[in-house]
């Protein structure tokens, strides 16, 4: 979150449409740089503990939520729209859509930020369980600008290295917990992925936040920074802007 609240603070941004929203998290971060907003999830059980953790916005009439489909909602353009984990779950036709929604709908001076696993050659047992069709890449990111008349204005790998010497652990922790949903379809793993309970993972006792913060995690802020160019991060942050 800090990366993406750096990134977005004093950009001249007012009003924001998260896609996928789940339990409001990164909504909560756009809130707090001062902006307002809609999160969409088709989640009635993630937009319900949206509402919990944003309920001070939500009663300011900064935040509505919406559990409905981004793509076909009624929605007015807006300056910013963003996503994180959501287009790895869609298919070809389904992105093309949503990315053709977002171009319609972002202002001519906004922007459209995707947050998206990376790295194809470190798929594994979480890509599964969430029902996730690829892991992406710079080429891919540029790639999907072009097709929709878009610029790419900046590109970032987060997590680098942290994930990537915990991805073992994070796979173990995931297949203890989740490997049940592989007997699910891809659809119903994609709508119960942003409400997820992987104790270690997604859920931690409460003490630990006094050890895990903004504060205490600022120096491996600092190292994302460094290393945002490498190419085997497992996150990619991507902002693109109406090419014309």
């Amino acid at each position: 979150m800090l990366y993406v609240k750096d990134r977005l603070r004093n950009r001249g941004l007012r009003r924001f449409i998260e896609v996928g929203a789940g339990n409001g998290y990164l909504s909560r971060a756009l809130l707090s740089i001062g902006l307002t907003g809609i999160g969409f999830d088709l989640n009635p059980e993630a937009c319900e503990n949206n509402r919990i953790e944003n309920s001070a916005a939500i009663r300011s009439g900064h935040y509505t939520i919406r559990c409905e489909d981004f793509v076909t909602a009624v929605v007015s353009p807006t300056d910013l729209i963003i996503s994180s984990m959501v287009i790895e779950h869609l298919k070809v036709p389904e992105l093309r859509a949503y990315f053709t929604r977002c171009r319609d709908l972002v202002s001519t001076t906004g922007l459209i930020v995707t947050i998206v696993p990376a790295s194809p050659r470190h798929w594994g047992i979480e890509d599964d369980i969430a029902g996730h069709q690829k892991r992406y890449t710079r080429d891919d990111i540029n790639e999907i600008a072009r097709e929709h008349q878009l610029r790419v204005v900046h590109v970032a790998g987060l997590t680098y290295p942290v994930s990537n010497l915990l991805l073992g652990l994070s796979n173990r922790l995931a297949r203890r917990a989740e490997s049940w949903k592989l007997a699910m379809g891809a659809r119903e793993r994609t709508l119960i992925s942003g409400n997820r309970h992987v104790w270690g993972k997604t859920e931690f006792p409460d003490a630990t936040r006094y050890f895990v913060n903004e504060v205490t995690l600022f120096p491996l802020h600092l190292l994302q920074y460094l290393t945002r160019g490498s190419r085997h991060a497992l996150v990619l942050y991507a902002e693109m802007k109406p090419a014309n």
